[in-house]
């Protein structure tokens, strides 16, 4: 902090809440940040992005869908609406006194201070417009299929019926699965003919003999295997692109965060079915997993998907290295930079362009109007 020298190339910084602490040290060492962004776009970095249009784009927290009705499209301004109120009172003004009190003359303008971002959102997911300095780099955190530990290899192989994961990540452990969710699971489990690999932190008491129970297993590895026919996920993201690599259907509970939107646009897809946590019960869980095993569409929704996900000109990897890369020989990437950013928001919304058209149109109506009010009591008092 105390050092003029330039002792770093490049800053890199997670675009989660009160990030912009981290930029005044870009430009203390005069160097380019560039911004990863482990989710969807929303509301706090929308005046980086630039264009996150609330009639077309889903909130990053809630289950609509891509195509939405009118009552939907309120319901989602209206919660983009309250997303903006609170980034400004609650999250930004305690930090522009922690920014002022140690960095005075700094200006925050995010949309200058970060050269690129690196973004998980793959288009066969959720088409979004991005600008030119947004990179999507969907699949980087996928490693090569590697072998799977001999016991688990051999769960798998044996199963004549297909196999089912499920998977809760490694936030959602006992705390959160309490003793009625894992009573659903176990009896439900104990109803089907396929095995189960269930990822937990604790033994399941009466567990039945086609159930794996372990606290650690290599997800991505497992999916890969071609005789896992279905995922029962929280739908976290990461989670969420293994199973689209893989081509394995889905069976969304989701908890929190964007998990109900990624749960949504699974379902708004066809590769998945998504369930509520708060009345999910044994049938509708054995329902759910019945439908995506035995109606084929979800298998070919999702195989779909998968090929459309794959299909692309570079790797993540190789993403990201020509872009970081771009960044540092232009020292910055101002020039792809579009004016959307630095508009006001009547202004990218049009309000003004409609009103003043409106304006003219209800100006001339009513010179129409008066005209020919005048012409008729003219026309009158001759015929009179």
């Amino acid at each position: 902090m105390n050092s003029d020298s330039k002792i770093y190339d490049i800053l890199f910084v997670e675009l989660v809440p009160a990030y912009e602490c981290y930029i005044p040290l870009a430009e203390k060492f005069k160097i380019p940040v560039i911004g990863t962004l482990s989710s969807r776009p929303w509301m706090h970095t929308s005046d980086v992005f630039g264009d996150l249009h609330p009639l077309s784009i889903p909130t990053l927290w809630s289950p609509l869908p891509k195509k939405m009705s009118f009552f939907q499209r309120l319901e989602n301004i209206i919660q983009n609406a309250y997303a903006s109120l609170l980034i400004k009172y609650i999250w930004e003004a305690p930090l522009s006194d922690f920014l002022d009190q140690y960095f005075p003359d700094f200006d925050l303008k995010r949309h200058r201070a970060i050269s690129l971002i690196f973004t998980i959102n793959h288009v066969s997911v959720l088409a979004t417009p991005l600008i030119p300095k947004v990179v999507e780099v969907t699949g980087i955190h996928l490693p090569p299929v590697k072998p799977l530990p001999q016991m688990i290899e051999k769960f798998i192989n044996e199963s004549e019926n297909g196999v089912i994961l499920l998977s809760f990540g490694s936030i959602a452990n006992s705390n959160v699965i309490d003793s009625r969710l894992r009573n659903i699971f176990r009896d439900t489990f104990s109803c089907i003919q396929q095995r189960v690999i269930w990822k937990f932190d604790k033994n399941i008491e009466r567990i039945s003999e086609n159930v794996l129970v372990s606290d650690w297993i290599p997800q991505s590895d497992i999916l890969a295997h071609k005789n896992v026919k279905l995922f029962i996920t929280h739908t976290g993201i990461k989670g969420m692109y293994e199973a689209i690599d893989a081509g394995v259907p889905l069976v969304c509970i989701p908890l929190f965060w964007d998990q109900p939107s990624n749960a949504g646009l699974i379902e708004d897809i066809g590769a998945g079915i998504r369930l509520d946590l708060k009345t999910l019960t044994k049938e509708i869980l054995l329902n759910a997993i019945n439908n995506i095993l035995f109606d084929e569409r979800y298998s070919k929704k999702m195989q779909k998907l998968s090929s459309q996900f794959k299909d692309r000109p570079m790797s993540p990897q190789q993403s990201v290295i020509y872009w970081t890369e771009y960044v540092l020989r232009h020292n910055g990437t101002q020039h792809l930079q579009p004016t959307s950013v630095e508009i006001p928001w009547h202004q990218y919304l049009l309000l003004d362009v409609i009103f003043f058209i409106s304006f003219v149109v209800f100006t001339f109506s009513s010179m129409l109007w008066l005209i020919f009010k005048l012409c008729s009591k003219i026309w009158k008092s001759i015929k009179n």
